[in-house]
């Protein structure tokens, strides 16, 4: 089995590792355990715990004031045999991670994902990644996050994914604010020698699977979260199922330029969305969608606030049964050339529900819980102040 190393460091000096800090490739991994004022990484330096063969992966622990990440650095807690994952620990006043860098939990072969938690007053990732992957048949890393605040900028994800047999892991985000906003060039977190797909990818949470397991649960509770550009997706390519979407937020919650938050699967039935919020929710150009070749998943859209879609598509559609939606309880609905969707293929119709002190639809809007085979659906409204003159389409 492997050692333990600690470095610590009292001064207000940055550390600069540039040769990167590994544990013995024989049996398990060992622990790193890292104190600092302040610890930087630049230049394609590294920290990594490795296990190469049966071992588990080691842990690797972090306690600093600031923690800054620049130009494919990384963090690393992996297992490329048998082994389970190891964890990683940070705490810390603020983490930054910038052009291409990463913080890693992963497992190459049939152990299980390992886990990352971070503990922080202020995260901002720019084109950088937290990321927690399996390419066996382990379930995917798990990801904790609680954060005063996270900024995700330029591709920036935190993300968990599984490309074998297992299920991707769960991501948890306590955050007071977080804001999703932008596209940047996709890259391999596990490669820091360059590892650039050419691709444009967009800021977000993500969990995912492409083999047979099912897509991991997003739960993110705080006051808003904001994305321009953006996403929180839940999805499965394989036969899994898709996962599931919870937002909890006391404030705000706003998508805008082509944001969205999803749930999908390619073979297997439909996920769910849940928002709950007594602030003001805003969809421009933007959508919460619950898709699935199956039986269609669900969207729950829930809170006392005014709820304003311009452009914006809340739909439940399946090659199956629809899926639900539902709204309720909002003080307003306000849907300005925006659609409510819950279509089936296959089977029958979804159902939609609104519940609204007030309702007030555009002219070049749609509510619709058609199929193209089986049965309609149903749609049920009430509000006791509602504008349908307009001429809202109803299908």
């Amino acid at each position: 089995s492997g050692n333990s190393s600690l470095l610590s460091n009292t001064e207000p000096n940055a550390y600069d590792i540039e040769q990167g800090i590994k544990d013995s490739p024989y049996g398990d991994a060992g622990s790193l355990e890292i104190t600092a004022q302040t610890l930087k990484l630049a230049d394609r330096s590294k920290i990594s715990s490795d296990s190469f063969t049966s071992g588990a992966g080691g842990n690797v622990v972090i306690t600093t004031g600031d923690l800054d990440l620049e130009n494919h650095s990384a963090i690393y807690a992996g297992s490329l045999s048998t082994g389970d994952g190891g964890k990683i620990d940070i705490s810390s006043a603020s983490m930054t991670l910038a052009d291409k860098s990463a913080v890693v939990a992963d497992v190459r072969a049939s152990g299980q994902g390992g886990s990352i938690g971070i503990k922080l007053e202020e995260m901002n990732l720019d084109n950088s990644l937290i990321f927690g992957s399996t390419t066996g048949s382990g379930k995917g890393s798990s990801i904790t996050v609680e954060s005063g605040s996270i900024s995700l900028l330029n591709g920036a994800r935190i993300e968990s994914a599984a490309s074998g047999e297992g299920s991707a892991g769960a991501l948890d985000i306590q955050s007071v604010q977080t804001v999703i906003v932008g596209l940047g060039e996709g890259f391999d977190p596990k490669d820091i020698e360059g590892g650039e797909t050419g691709e444009q990818v967009a800021s977000g949470l993500v969990t995912s699977t492409v083999g047979a397991g099912d897509a991991g649960t997003i739960r993110l509770s705080g006051a808003s979260l904001e994305l321009s550009e953006g996403l929180v997706s839940s999805s499965s390519v394989g036969e899994g199922a898709a996962g599931s979407i919870e937002l909890d937020l006391a404030e705000r919650l706003e998508l805008v330029e082509g944001s969205s938050v999803s749930v999908s699967s390619s073979q297997a039935d439909g996920g769910d969305i849940r928002v709950s919020t007594d602030g003001e929710v805003y969809l421009s150009g933007s959508e919460l969608t619950a898709s699935a070749a199956g039986d269609g998943g669900s969207v729950r859209l829930l809170g006392s606030g005014n709820v304003f879609m311009t452009e914006g598509t809340v739909s439940a559609e399946a090659g199956q049964d629809g899926g639900n939606i539902e709204i309720s309880s909002p003080q307003t609905l306000v849907l300005q050339s925006s659609g409510l969707v819950a279509n089936a293929i296959q089977g029958d119709g979804g159902n939609i529900s609104i519940v609204a002190e007030g309702f007030l639809p555009s002219r070049e809007s749609v509510i619709s819980a058609s199929s193209e085979f089986g049965l309609e659906g149903s749609i049920e409204i009430e509000t006791p102040e509602t504008d349908v003159g307009s001429g809202l389409v109803v299908l």
